[in-house]
């Protein structure tokens, strides 16, 4: 069964499901803008209240896909869990992750198990050249 999680986003000004759960796979997941990477360090976020609502379902991994690239990282919820760390961000309270924890799964099937490193942004690498 899918459960959403909602929050309202102040930027749009509704309610909105920011992260689902999957209470079959037992997997917590969203798909996420490139830009929603977070760079310095490199890692992905949650919201800390919409993880303790998803541990109430028992989930046992977390799964983000990146919307422009197809790329999917995951991990299992208790290293998420045990190697995040709380971060303010945007006035909330956040758990992060950064990606060396991360397996590492791109679009065309190159896989990185535990060693992500993020895709390119195209338009960055524009300005580097």
């Amino acid at each position: 069964m899918k459960i959403d999680l909602m929050m309202y986003v102040p930027q749009q000004g509704k309610l909105l499901a920011v992260a689902h759960v999957d209470t079959v796979k037992r997997l917590l997941y969203k798909t996420i803008k490139q830009k929603h990477l977070l760079t310095t360090p490199p890692g992905i976020a949650f919201n800390c209240d919409k993880l303790v609502e998803a541990e109430s379902y028992g989930i046992d991994f977390v799964e983000v896909t990146v919307r422009e690239t197809g790329d999917i990282y995951s991990v299992e919820y208790e290293k998420f869990d045990k190697l995040g760390r709380v971060i303010n961000r945007f006035q909330e309270r956040q758990k992060l992750l950064v990606l060396r924890y991360w397996n590492h799964l791109t679009a065309n099937g190159d896989k990185t198990i535990g060693k992500a490193i993020p895709t390119p942004n195209p338009e960055q690498m524009k300005l580097a050249l």
